[in-house]
Parts: structure tokens; sequence; C-alpha cells
């Protein structure tokens, strides 16, 4: 699979820091991949050295590689032909600079994994996820919930009925297009009216939803569909920090600390009636969804769809290069913020010395060049045989690259 996971195109607009660098993430998975063009051959050579990464990676100007590869016909041909050799291509997200660029390249059909923007929208969008849940049949995935407009006129009666009826810990505000916690508010009680409720009512810009809030256990499942049909290729505990913001996920071939079988069980039935669904509409590619379970009375609840690569696809694709030499396998991958004396994946290597991954064990880096941003950071995937060891790594990285 030739991978080009530029996020520019869908979520340049966020302003996000290294927003143009998260393309590299694809380094993690093998085949061949498309990045910005930098300072980056010490870090290509030490993952060849632990037998992690693609064989070819193609290099491009510009901050998104679609729009690059968009831009210039002679490299548009070089990726047709790349893809054509590893079997297809893959998008992070799909927008129609994304389908431009597969109209472009022609390729055979198949030979897109990757879902048409208008579905992947459809899916992706937690307001039209529900009417979608609700037009067949399975308005009880989710927490109790409202899709209002956002006016305080049309939230303060719906989080009241919310209140009355579930008798949640707390309601919930989120827009529907937001990820990783972003666009989310928490009220404990009305008492927090007007001010936190006026100031998320004047950044949203359309409908929103109220819905119930329970302490809980953040949980996944990814789904890979394609032509010949849909399998389940992980299930993940989520790493969750401020109530809301997503910062890694916690994979295993045996145990995991949260999902229990019979979550995954649960997770796997309540989700393939929306899977089917996109299928027969056209999805091909990664699909994955949200869940939690609440702490008190174990109830498991839908959250939202990410309708796209996610987080969980990069740990994933270390597991299935290592499972070969590792019979049982645990990740723990999260983001990692580290002193400002580290700028770059030479400095960051001194740091984690003997911490680092081996090929089969230890801390393995990415997004090594978001080392150079004002506040430099990467993010890890602390490998070992089970999960307590994998969490005492990332610990121990933690440390060991904090400030001097």
């Amino acid at each position: 699979m030739l991978r080009i996971h530029d996020i520019v195109t869908g979520w340049g607009d966020l302003y996000l820091p290294g927003v143009g660098l998260y393309a590299d993430r694809a380094l993690l998975l093998p085949e061949a991949a498309v990045v910005m063009d930098g300072p980056i051959d010490g870090y290509l050579e030490w993952l060849r050295s632990v037998g992690i990464g693609p064989e070819t990676v193609i290099r491009v100007p510009d901050s998104s590689p679609v729009r690059s590869i968009l831009s210039d016909v002679s490299l548009a041909s070089q990726i047709g032909e790349l893809a054509r050799k590893h079997g297809g291509l893959q998008f992070f997200d799909v927008t129609e600079h994304e389908e431009n660029l597969i109209e472009m390249l022609d390729l055979p059909p198949g030979m897109f994994f990757g879902p048409p923007a208008k579905l992947a929208r459809q899916a992706g969008n937690k307001a039209e996820l529900r009417r979608l849940a609700e037009r067949l049949g399975l308005r009880g995935l989710f927490p109790e919930y409202r899709i209002v407009d956002p006016t305080l006129m049309a939230v303060y009666p719906a989080v009241h009925q919310i209140f009355s009826i579930a008798r949640p810990k707390f309601v919930v505000l989120k827009v529907p297009d937001s990820a990783s916690g972003d666009g989310m508010i928490r009220l404990e009680r009305t008492r927090e009216w007007p001010d936190i409720v006026n100031d998320f009512l004047r950044k949203a810009t359309g409908e929103i939803i109220i819905e119930s809030g329970y302490n809980h256990w953040p949980m996944s499942v990814q789904w890979h569909i394609n032509s010949d049909g849909c399998r389940v290729v992980g299930f993940s505990d989520q790493l969750i920090v401020n109530g809301f913001t997503h910062i890694g996920n916690v994979i295993s071939s045996g145990e995991l600390l949260h999902v229990r079988p019979e979550d995954r069980s649960l997770m796997t039935s309540m989700t393939l009636p929306l899977v089917e669904y996109f299928r027969a509409h056209g999805y091909r590619g990664v699909i994955g969804f949200d869940f939690m379970r609440t702490i008190d009375g174990g109830q498991l609840l839908l959250l939202e769809c990410n309708a796209r690569v996610t987080a969980m696809t990069y740990a994933l694709g270390v597991a299935d290069q290592i499972s070969e030499k590792c019979s049982s396998w645990s990740i723990v991958m999260s983001r990692l913020n580290v002193g400002q004396s580290i700028r770059d994946f030479s400095s960051l290597k001194e740091r984690l010395d003997g911490l680092l991954f081996n090929g089969r064990s230890g801390v393995l880096p990415f997004n090594v060049r978001c080392l150079d941003l004002d506040q430099p950071n990467c993010a890890v995937c602390c490998v070992s045989g089970n999960v307590a060891r994998s969490t005492e790594l990332l610990q121990l990285a933690t440390e060991a690259t904090a400030a001097d």
C-alpha cells in the first residue's frame, strides 16, 4: 500500500502546530509513503535498522503532499506507478482534493483504499451518524441526546430534559464535526449557566449535540471495509486527558486493562449494522468507532465514528511488523512533550538511550520532526510483551525526555 497521510487538505484550517508534518506518521507503516521533504535521513536510517517502516519514501516540497502531486504531472505519474506496484493507495482522510487526485491517477478499480468524500463526511459527523442510526432503528446505541440549534432558548430546555430523563453525572455539549475532544464542554449542573454555555455558543457555527455524560472507560474498535466484506482489525483502550482530549491508544495481542472480551463482542455487534450500511453505499477503507463503558453500571455506549485512518492504525501497523518475531505484544501509543534541549531525533536518541526500540521491544518514536517546533514534541509507541511493561516504558520515556 502507498500511503499519503496528508491532513492539510481537510484539517489545515485548524492551525495545528506541525500540521504539515502529520504525514510522517505513515513512516511507521510498511511498503511506501509520501511526506514533505526535509531533514529526516537519520530517522529513516534508524527505522530501517529496527525493521520498521516503508521501503520507499517519496518526498515532496509542499506541506500538503496531495497538493504537491496535483500540481506536478511527472510526480503524479510516479505516484500512480508506485500505487500500482504496492497494490493500492490510502489517504488519511478523503476530501474533494483527494478525489481529484484519484481521478488524475486513473487507478484500476479496487486500488483506492478509501471512502467517497461525501460518505466520509456523513459518517464522521456526530449528528448525521445519530440521524442515520435513528433511521436504522439504532438510536439506543448512544447516550441520551438532543440535536438542537446553537441558541440558549434551544439548549437550556434540552439540557434540562436530559438531566431529568437520563439522570446522568453531567451533560456534554459538542459540535458535530470536531475531533480529539475539540468543541466540547461539560456541564455538571445548570448552575454553570450562562457564562460557560454562552461562550461555547458564540463559537458554534451550526447545530450542536447535547448528550448524557458519565464517568467511563474510553475504548474503540477499528474495521477495514473492502469489496470482499468487512472485518474487525483491532480494539483499544484509549488514553484521554482533561475529560475529552485523546492522546493515544493501548492495543495488545492479549488482554487490555479495560476492554473485556464481552466489550469486544458488543462493540462488534453494535457497529456491524452501520459498517454494512456504509459498505453498501460505497465505503472502502479504515473506519473506527469510539465507545464508553460507564464505570457505574457498565453500560457500553457509542460516541462517534472516525471515517478515516485513526491513531490506532499506526499502532496496529507496528504490531503487524513485529508479530512474526513476537508471539505476545502490547503497544502503548501516546504523544510525548519534551524539554527544549531536544530539538531533533539525534538528541532524542541520546536521551532515550537504552529505552529505544530494538526491533522487538522498547520506545519507538515517530513524528520526530515536530521536535523542531516552538514546543518540541513527538509521539511514541512503547512496545513490550504486556500492557504493564509498555505503560512503564511510557513513564520512563516521559521522565527521560523531560526538561533539564
